[in-house]
């Protein structure tokens, strides 16, 4: 299957993610980072819908079952995703969760990046 057709799916796929790791597993063969990338895809369209971080964080869970090791592309995704929780107070509280289990990175932009996403709402 065409990579790019791929991708534009998949950050539709987000609400589904289980059917989108699906997805990956089926056709997402190629090279290491091509399918590091459907996987950033997915977690980024996981934004979309309710519970937006723990779909972003399962599929975050497979990438790394996969083989992949999360890199910058990777964190970025994720907090994309908890940028669609429903207040800047929860996201942030994700944000120091996940920072806390060593899932995201302690790096001092992430907290006004998140600010940033809630006030142009």
């Amino acid at each position: 299957p065409h990579h790019r057709f791929l991708h534009r799916f998949l950050r539709l796929m987000g609400p589904f993610h289980d059917k989108g790791l699906e997805v990956i597993r089926r056709l997402g063969h190629g090279p290491p980072a091509l399918r590091q990338r459907l996987f950033h895809a997915l977690m980024e369209g996981c934004m979309e819908g309710s519970d937006s971080s723990r779909r972003a964080f399962e599929v975050r869970t497979a990438l790394c079952e996969s083989g992949l090791e999360p890199n910058s592309d990777t964190h970025f995704a994720l907090v994309k995703a908890i940028a669609g929780l429903a207040s800047v107070e929860l996201a942030q509280a994700e944000r120091v969760k996940l920072q806390a289990v060593s899932v995201l990175p302690q790096h001092p932009a992430f907290e006004p990046l998140l600010n940033e996403c809630y006030m142009m709402i």
